[in-house]
C-alpha cells in the first residue's frame, strides 16, 4: 500500500512559462524552489551585496525572467525571494 505524502512532499507546483524559464521543469516540488532560484542567480551572475553582513546583505538583481515573477523591482532581498515566488504561485493558482 503506497504511503500517503504529507506536508511539502504532498504539494506539486505546475510551472507556467515564467517558472519554466527559471527552473526548466513543468512540475516542481516546494523543496526545489530555493535551490533553483539560487542556481539561476549564480548562472546569470545576478547576486550582489548590499549594506550589512551575511545573507541579510545579499540581493538578487532581477532580469527579464525574474521581473515576470517579482514585478519591476530592480533587485530583491535574499530573504524575500521565497515570499515573492509563493505569492506568484498562489496568485496564478499553480498548486
Amino acid at each position: 500500500m503506497p504511503v500517503k505524502k504529507k506536508g511539502l512532499a504532498a504539494i506539486t507546483i505546475r510551472a507556467d512559462a515564467a517558472l519554466q524559464a527559471i527552473y526548466g521543469k513543468k512540475e516542481l516540488k516546494p523543496t526545489e524552489l530555493m535551490k533553483g532560484l539560487s542556481d539561476y542567480a549564480n548562472k546569470h551572475d545576478l547576486k550582489t551585496k548590499g549594506a550589512g553582513k551575511g545573507l541579510a546583505a545579499l540581493r538578487v538583481k532581477t532580469d527579464d525572467d525574474l521581473k515576470v515573477i517579482f514585478g519591476n523591482k530592480p533587485e530583491i532581498k535574499w530573504f524575500d525571494l521565497m515570499k515573492g515566488v509563493w505569492a506568484y504561485i498562489d496568485k496564478n493558482k499553480l498548486r
